[in-house]
C-alpha cells in the first residue's frame, strides 16, 4: 500500500512481549500461571493455538447457548466450587459483577455496596441504573490501607434502608483480606436479600483448607472468581457462581449475554477447562508447597530491618476475619526509599511485583511458583535492604482518611450528563463524571455524582507527583466532570 510509513513494519506489542519473556523476569504478578505450563494439555494448547483458534460450528457448541462440551465444562467447574451453576466467563471479572448486578436489582433498586470495591463496580451500578448505599471499611492505620466491611455495618445499612435489593461486598480486596462473608450471607439471607460476593482475588481458596473459605461455601447467592489471577488461566478467564433460591438464573443468563462478546475465545475457555482439572488434581500439592515456601520466608524477613511482611495478625481488625497467606504484602517504608522506588529496584534485581502503593509492595503467589522463585526473592529483598540501609523512613499522606464525599447525583445520572474536562486543581466543588483513584487496585476514592473535596484534590495531585496512577486522570492533569446546570 502506497503511502505509508516504514512504521508498519513494526509491531510494538509483540515486541515488548517478546522482550519481557527474553528477560526471564520473576514473576510475582499476575495471571496465575507465571509464563509455565501446567500439564500437557497446556502444552498440547500452547502448540496448536493458532489451530485450536475457532469459532461457534455445530460440533463447537455456543457460550451463550450450551448444549456440548461447554455445558460439561461448567458442570465440572460448579462441582469443584460447590455452586448449583457455573458459568464461563472471557472478559473478567468485570463482566461478571455487571451480569450479577443487572440479575438482582431492577433499574432504580437501592443495593448495599462496600466503598472498598473495583471500578469495576461503580461502571457496573451506571449501567444498571442503581443507587448505591454505601459502607466504608475502617483504615488500617498501620498499613495504610483499608480494613474490610464489617458484620454490623451491613446489619445497619438493611435495617435503615429495608427497600435495599442486594449486598455487594469485596473478598478478598486486592491485599488478601476477607471480610465475614458467612455472618454477612446470614444477615442477609434473613431478611431474604441476597449476597454478591467480589471474589475475583480468590479462585484458588477452594482448592485447600489452609486457605480462607470460599465466598460459595460461606452462603453467597452469586459470586465471580477471576481464574487468570490467580489460577494457571490465561487473562481475561473468569468463572460466574450461582449458590440461590433469591435470584432468577434466566436473569443471570441474559446479564451474561448482554456483557459478554458474541465471538468467545475457545482459547479462554479451554484453559479454564485445563486450569480446573489441575487444581482439582494437583493443586493441594502445589499449594502445600507453596505455603511452606511462604511460612520460610516470611522467617527470613523478620531478619530484614525496615521490611515487615502482612501476616495472620492483622485478623480481626477493621473488619478481616481472614487473611489470604498467598498473597505477600511488605511494608518497606522503614527502608526509606518508599515502595514505589522499592518495585523498580526489585526489577532491577529481576523481580517482577504486582503492584505497590506509596508503603507496600504487593506480590501475587500461585500453586505455580516453586522454591527457585522465592530463593530469588530473597536475594532481592537483601539487595533491596543493603540500598536502604540506616535511611529514613518515609512518611506519606495517609489517603485513606480523606472526608467522604457526598453524593449529590446517582451514578448513572452523572455519567450520562453533559461534561466538560477542567483542570484537576480547580475541580473542588464540582461534581465528579467518573470515578477516580489509585490503579492498582482500582478502588475509587470519588465516585459519579460525588462532590470532590479541596483536600482531595490536593491528595490528588500530591499523589501524582510521587508517582502513583490515578485512574481518569490524564496526563494533563485534566478530569471530567458534571457541566454546571446541565443536572438542573
Amino acid at each position: 500500500m502506497s503511502g505509508l510509513s516504514s512504521d508498519q513494519n513494526r509491531t510494538p506489542i509483540y515486541d515488548m512481549l517478546r522482550r519481557y519473556v527474553e528477560e526471564h523476569t520473576v514473576r510475582f504478578h499476575m495471571p496465575g500461571h507465571k509464563g509455565r505450563l501446567c500439564g500437557d494439555d497446556a502444552a498440547g494448547l500452547t502448540q496448536d493455538m493458532w489451530q485450536m483458534d475457532i469459532t461457534e460450528l455445530p460440533d463447537t457448541d455456543n457460550l451463550h447457548m450450551p448444549q456440548g462440551p461447554i455445558v460439561e465444562a461448567q458442570r465440572l467447574m460448579a462441582e469443584a466450587y460447590g455452586a448449583d451453576q457455573s458459568f464461563l466467563m472471557v472478559n473478567g471479572s468485570t463482566g461478571g459483577l455487571y451480569a450479577m448486578m443487572l440479575a438482582a436489582c431492577k433499574p432504580g433498586d437501592s443495593i448495599v455496596v462496600a466503598r472498598n470495591c473495583h471500578k469495576s463496580v461503580i461502571n457496573g451500578l451506571i449501567l444498571a441504573g442503581l443507587s448505591p448505599i454505601y459502607i466504608w471499611p475502617l483504615v488500617l492505620q498501620d498499613w495504610h490501607i483499608a480494613g474490610q466491611i464489617r458484620l454490623e455495618q451491613v446489619r445497619e445499612a438493611l435495617e435503615q434502608h429495608p427497600e435495599a435489593a442486594a449486598v455487594l461486598i469485596t473478598s478478598p480486596d486486592y491485599y488478601g483480606l476477607c471480610a465475614d462473608v458467612a455472618g454477612i450471607a446470614d444477615a442477609c439471607h434473613q431478611r431474604g436479600v441476597p449476597l454478591l460476593v467480589d471474589e475475583a482475588h480468590g479462585a484458588h481458596f477452594v482448592f485447600h483448607e489452609g486457605l480462607p473459605p470460599s465466598a460459595g461455601y460461606c452462603g453467597a447467592d452469586i459470586w465471580v472468581n477471576s481464574m487468570h489471577k490467580t489460577l494457571p488461566a490465561l487473562t481475561q478467564t473468569a468463572v460466574l457462581h450461582v449458590k440461590s433460591c433469591l435470584v432468577n438464573m434466566d436473569r443471570i443468563r441474559d446479564g451474561l449475554q448482554m456483557v459478554q462478546t458474541t465471538s468467545p475465545s475457545y482459547i479462554l475457555m479451554a484453559s479454564m477447562d485445563i486450569a480446573r482439572r489441575y487444581m482439582t488434581n494437583e493443586g493441594w500439592n502445589d499449594l502445600d508447597d507453596l505455603l511452606g515456601h511462604i511460612l520460610d520466608l516470611s522467617q527470613w524477613v523478620y531478619g530484614i530491618g525496615g521490611v515487615k511482611m502482612m501476616d495472620e495478625s492483622i485478623k480481626g481488625r477493621c473488619g478481616v476475619a481472614f487473611k489470604d497467606p498467598t498473597r505477600l504484602c511488605f511494608d518497606v517504608s522503614g527502608l526509606g526509599i518508599g515502595a514505589i522506588r522499592a518495585e523498580e529496584l526489585l526489577r532491577a534485581e529481576g523481580v517482577q511485583v504486582e503492584m505497590a502503593d506509596l508503603y507496600n509492595v504487593l506480590l501475587i503467589t500461585t500453586a505455580m511458583d516453586d522454591a527457585e522463585d522465592f530463593v530469588a526473592l530473597k536475594e532481592a529483598f537483601g539487595q533491596l535492604a543493603a540500598s536502604g540501609r540506616n535511611a529514613k523512613a518515609v512518611c506519606y499522606p495517609l489517603f485513606m482518611t480523606l472526608p467522604r464525599p457526598v453524593q449529590s447525583l446517582l451514578p448513572r445520572e452523572a455519567a450520562l450528563s453533559a461534561t466538560e474536562r477542567i483542570p484537576l486543581k480547580n475541580t473542588a466543588g464540582r461534581i465528579a463524571a467518573q470515578p477516580i483513584g489509585l490503579y492498582p487496585p482500582g478502588v475509587p476514592l470519588v465516585c459519579p455524582g460525588e462532590i470532590i473535596d479541596e483536600n482531595t484534590v490536593e491528595v490528588f495531585l500530591e499523589m501524582s507527583a510521587l508517582g502513583c496512577r490515578v485512574f481518569n486522570i490524564g496526563e494533563d492533569k485534566m478530569i471530567a466532570v458534571v457541566r454546571e446546570k446541565s443536572y438542573e
